[in-house]
């Protein structure tokens, strides 16, 4: 399957946010030959892979400031889930200006 099909598949109508099957969709990145894949999500595509042993590293990077105009998103319990679930955490030093970026092993 190349790659612009596999693409034009998901597009269907018939998947939405809630029904997306990643396992299949990652199985299938996987036989176009890509074996590292970088995704850049939110909460609720952060706990369906992790719900779904589909993540072996993650990164956190933590602001002390609002960066919207509402706030800040409350994800203390994603948190605790990546610290529960995963084998190895590490802060990375690196000038953020008071910020903080970790790494997780899974």
């Amino acid at each position: 399957m190349l790659f612009g099909d596999f693409l034009k598949e998901i597009k269907k109508p018939k998947y939405n946010y809630k029904n997306f099957d990643l396992k299949l969709i990652l199985r299938k990145i996987y036989l176009l030959k890509v074996s590292r894949l970088l995704i850049e999500g939110g909460k609720n595509l952060t706990n369906n892979l992790i719900d779904n042993n589909l993540i072996d590293e993650f990164y956190l990077f933590k602001c002390e400031s609002n960066i919207s105009k509402n706030g800040k998103i409350n994800v203390k319990s994603l948190i605790k889930k990546i610290e529960k679930n995963s084998k190895n955490k590490r802060l990375i030093i690196t000038n953020l200006k008071g910020n903080k970026l970790f790494n997780y092993k899974f």
